[in-house]
C-alpha cells in the first residue's frame, strides 16, 4: 500500500470513529434542560380594610387618623403622639375612627347635629393650629361633598347612628382622597366611640 492509500484509509477510519463516538454520546447525554416557566405564587390574603401606613399614603391613613383630628390634648385611646403639623397619630385606624366617633357624639350632645354644623367646626374656613400655623379649609365644598356622598341634606338633624356611618365614611373620603376601610370596621369603631362616656338619649336610633 502506498502512502496515499494509507492516508486515505486512516482518514476513513477516523471518520468512522468520530461518527460512532458522536452517536454514543448523543444516546447517553440527557436532553438539555427545558426552560422552567415561573410559578406564580398566589398573593397573600391582604385585608383591604387595614391599609399599611406608609410615607406615600395620605396623612390621615399614614397617621391611623382617617378624619385628621388635630391634637387638643385629649388622651384618646390608642393615641401615640402627633405629627409635625399637629395631627393626632393613633396605633390603629380603629382607634382613630373611634376617637372621631366619640368626638362627634359629644358634639351632638352639645348641639352640633347637622352635616353643615359638623363640618363648619371640623374644617373651619380658617384657623390656627397649636403650632401657630394658620390653615385654610374649603368648608362649603366639604359640606357639599359630604351631603352628596352620604345622601343626607346638609341641614338635616342627624338622629340615627346609621346616618353617622354614612357621614363619617364620606368624611374619610374627603379627608384622604380615598376610603380604604370596610363598612364593618367603620361601624364597629364608631359604635365604640358613640357608646363610650356620656350616653345619648334613648330616641337616638341605631345604637342597639
Amino acid at each position: 500500500m502506498n502512502n496515499e492509500a494509507a492516508l486515505l484509509a486512516a482518514g476513513a477510519a477516523m471518520l468512522l470513529l468520530s461518527y460512532f463516538y458522536q452517536r454514543g454520546v448523543s444516546k447517553n447525554t440527557p436532553p438539555p434542560p427545558q426552560e422552567q416557566k415561573p410559578v406564580s405564587t398566589p398573593p397573600r390574603n391582604q385585608d383591604p380594610v387595614m391599609p399599611t401606613p406608609g410615607t406615600n399614603q395620605p396623612r390621615g391613613i399614614r397617621n391611623n387618623n382617617p378624619l385628621n383630628m388635630r391634637d387638643y390634648g385629649i388622651n384618646w385611646r390608642g393615641n401615640i403622639g402627633r405629627d409635625a403639623q399637629g395631627f393626632e397619630v393613633f396605633d390603629t385606624p380603629q382607634n382613630g375612627i373611634r376617637a372621631a366617633g366619640n368626638d362627634l357624639k359629644n358634639k351632638w350632645i352639645n348641639g352640633t347635629r347637622t352635616i353643615k354644623e359638623i363640618i363648619s367646626i371640623w374644617a373651619p374656613a380658617s384657623g390656627q393650629a397649636q403650632s401657630g400655623a394658620v390653615y385654610m379649609n374649603p368648608t362649603e365644598a366639604y359640606i357639599d361633598f359630604v351631603s352628596k356622598k352620604s345622601g343626607i341634606p346638609a341641614e338635616k338633624t342627624l338622629i340615627d347612628f346609621e346616618d353617622y356611618v354614612k357621614v363619617v365614611t364620606a368624611m374619610i373620603q374627603k379627608e384622604n382622597g380615598q376610603q380604604p376601610y370596610s363598612n364593618a370596621l367603620i361601624r364597629a369603631a364608631l359604635l365604640d366611640g358613640f357608646t363610650s362616656g356620656k350616653a345619648l338619649p334613648v330616641y337616638f336610633g341605631g345604637l342597639v
